[in-house]
């Protein structure tokens, strides 16, 4: 099995700076989509380094991965490691107090995708002409829906829907999720900040890359559609293509 992959991200309409970072390699099978946040530049340190944190970690030990839990482990190892690097930038400079990242980010290992989500960057599966979100938001607006407190609907237009319960660069820790998704053929993987997800619906998502050609165009579509939106905030999407490779004849 081998991956194609391809990523983009647009600085968006109404901000001053591009605080959201990605990587990929297509040789190893990983990538992350990271979302920075504080002031005085401090959200693009933050998501750069979660993102270096990421390839270094990631990058060293999935080649040689021998099980699941080896992966689940350099996955949650690379998120720790970057926290550890945003408290001490903190600690260096105090403008860049409070800064942190939310991240999502999956590997390629056998026969499925192991994930790994804190924040509301999100994994969204396409499969058999259907979309799921495979991640789960870490946002007020999550636990509420959750309780029943408020509806989806009211949860997308909420004074506070943008306040996070869990993101990297946090003293006590970070706690995140992880999830693993078998592979089928033709399946679809999309890795994307909030910039993306709160301003597309998920039948917008799925009709932009179903007419879409290749993965480069996918993601250039996806991008001119929130552009043409508004695009209130920066946007950076990655998508991720298992191919089976043919059985020798």
């Amino acid at each position: 099995m081998i991956l194609e992959a391809y990523g983009k991200s647009d600085i968006g309409l109404k901000r001053r700076r591009n605080e959201d970072s990605f990587w990929l390699d297509k040789n190893i099978g990983a990538a992350i989509v990271s979302d920075g946040m504080g002031g005085h530049a401090a959200g693009g340190l933050a998501s750069s380094i979660t993102v270096e944190c990421f390839r270094r970690v990631i990058g060293r030990g999935l080649p040689g991965a021998k099980s699941l839990p080896e992966v689940e482990e350099l996955l949650t190892d690379s998120l720790k490691a970057a926290n550890r690097e945003l408290l001490e930038a903190a600690r260096k400079d105090p403008q860049k107090t409070g800064m942190g990242a939310t991240a999502v980010a999956a590997c390629l290992w056998r026969d499925s995708f192991v994930l790994i989500n804190i924040g509301d960057s999100r994994a969204y599966l396409v499969r058999n002409g259907k979309i799921s979100q495979v991640t789960k938001d870490h946002t007020l607006m999550e636990r509420l829906v959750k309780e029943g407190v408020i509806s989806p609907e009211e949860a997308r237009v909420h004074p506070q829907r943008n306040l996070i319960t869990r993101a990297i660069g946090r003293e006590n820790g970070i706690k995140a999720d992880l999830f693993s998704v078998g592979i089928e053929p033709d399946d679809l993987l999309v890795l994307c900040t909030d910039g993306l997800s709160k301003a597309i619906s998920n039948a917008e998502l799925l009709e932009t890359l179903r007419k879409s050609a290749s993965l480069e165009k996918a993601c250039s579509g996806l991008i001119d559609r929130i552009l043409a939106a508004g695009a209130p905030d920066n946007v950076t999407v990655v998508l991720l293509q298992p191919v089976f490779a043919d059985m020798p004849g």
